[in-house]
């Protein structure tokens, strides 16, 4: 019984900058790179079908007039049957006949990777430095051999040439020359599987490729992500990434519903691999008993602000001089000023014929001024001039506890509040000394 598989897949392909075009090719569900689209081309589908075929070529596109890579891929997709042996083994002779051409016309540097669907399981086929990878609940791995890797790390004498080939072979067995096949993979729903050219291959590393994978964006997005990040760090090759996920499976056969061994070990080594990571715990004992000391120590510089600025208020209080009272041409008032009475001057009778003497004026005696006693220990009464304050006024008449006294005084008048007006006379209760 066949199994009808919901498939959403995107590619972009853009030119390297040390190239003059885009060599490279892709085929997705009978869509292919058109002749007449040689930079920056983006393609996405959306197919539900039990058959699915997908390919990512580098150099291999229009080898000879009687060769297209594209043609022979698509008559193998339109012949597709639930045989996945039958299909992979037409992809594998197109790739031969292509891989051949090209080293019959010397050509360098050619590549493919490949992706076969159906009857819900999946196989990748890689050639060059192309690559297939899958990431499946949170596990990101290689689906074909890195010839990449195993070369860098033998040009850097790393590794031997006996350790590149294992290295190259740890994936899948290279059973044609020049292709690396991977086992038969159980497609699961939300399985994602990525296809790259040498190029993007080059230019970011696995571990940056996983964590864009791992974002669980749209195809789209995700390869558009990829090839962007390649050209950003230097990009000189042409870059192609094709991203195919399963949005959903028929899984009516009982494979579907068995456990799969080998997914089941990569997420124990996943995680495995995370609980080795450092961890950093929430100390909330620790975190407490810093806040509380936190806490105290901005109450207590807070309290020692509070102080100084209390006691620099009471030396501010006391220190303020006595107002002194102004004098009459100050508030535009006259003194007035006592004219001596005429004293009557005496008549003198002479008798007449006799010459008289005018009598001495007696000069007059000033009276002594009568100066205010102090009225300490009683009360005195004062009036309010322009400009004062209880306080000003409480310190005319005591000599200290200016504040007591202020409320003496409020008290002595039956005030409720420190308002007072000019002209308003006030009772001095017990004065300590005079105006």
């Amino acid at each position: 019984m066949s199994n009808l598989i919901s498939i959403n897949a995107s590619v972009v392909s853009c030119t390297g900058r040390l190239n003059t075009y885009n060599d490279d090719s892709f085929f997705i569900n009978g869509r292919y790179k058109f002749e007449y689209e040689l930079d920056n081309i983006q393609v996405s589908i959306e197919n539900e079908d039990d058959a699915h075929l997908f390919a990512v070529f580098d150099g291999l596109k229009g080898q000879s007039s009687s060769f297209s890579i594209n043609q022979e891929m698509e008559r193998i997709y339109e012949n597709m049957e639930d045989d996945m042996t039958d299909t992979l083994s037409k992809v594998k002779g197109c790739f031969q006949q292509a891989i051949n051409l090209s080293s019959d016309m010397q050509k360098i540097n050619y590549g493919c990777s490949c992706l076969i669907i159906t009857n819900g399981k999946a196989v990748a086929v890689s050639s060059g430095e192309n690559r297939a990878f899958l990431y499946r609940k949170g596990v990101f791995k290689s689906l074909t051999a890195d010839y990449a890797k195993a070369g860098r790390l033998l040009k850097l004498g790393i590794i031997t040439d006996e350790q590149a080939k294992a290295l190259s072979k740890q994936t899948g067995p290279e059973d044609v020359k020049g292709l690396n096949c991977s086992e038969v993979i159980n497609l699961k729903k939300g399985d994602i599987i990525l296809l790259i050219s040498d190029g993007l291959g080059a230019s970011i590393d696995d571990d940056r490729i996983h964590e864009i994978i791992s974002m669980g964006r749209e195809t789209w997005f995700t390869s558009n992500m990829l090839v962007s990040e390649a050209i950003k760090n230097g990009g000189e090759d042409n870059t192609t990434a094709l991203v195919v996920k399963v949005d959903d499976i028929d899984e009516e056969d009982t494979y579907a519903y068995e456990e799969d061994n080998e997914s089941l070990d990569e997420v124990k080594k996943e995680k495995e691999r995370i609980m080795r990571r450092p961890k950093y715990r929430f100390n909330k004992q620790k975190a407490l008993s810093t806040l509380i000391s936190v806490t105290t120590i901005l109450v207590i510089i807070a309290g020692m602000f509070l102080t100084i600025f209390k006691i620099w208020q009471i030396k501010y209080r006391e220190d303020i001089p006595p107002d002194v009272s102004p004098t009459p041409q100050e508030t535009g008032q006259t003194t007035p000023t006592t004219t001596p009475e005429p004293t009557p001057e005496t008549s003198h009778t002479t008798a007449p014929g006799t010459t008289s003497s005018p009598a001495a004026t007696p000069t007059p005696t000033p009276k002594p001024s009568v100066q205010p006693t102090p009225t300490t220990g009683q009360q005195t009464t004062y009036t309010v001039v322009e400009g004062d304050t209880l306080f000003r006024i409480a310190s005319k008449f005591y000599n200290s506890r200016l504040m007591e006294k202020v409320e003496d005084i409020k008290k002595a008048n039956n005030l409720t509040n420190d308002t007072i007006i000019p002209g308003q006379k006030l009772i001095i209760p017990n004065p300590e000394k005079t105006e």
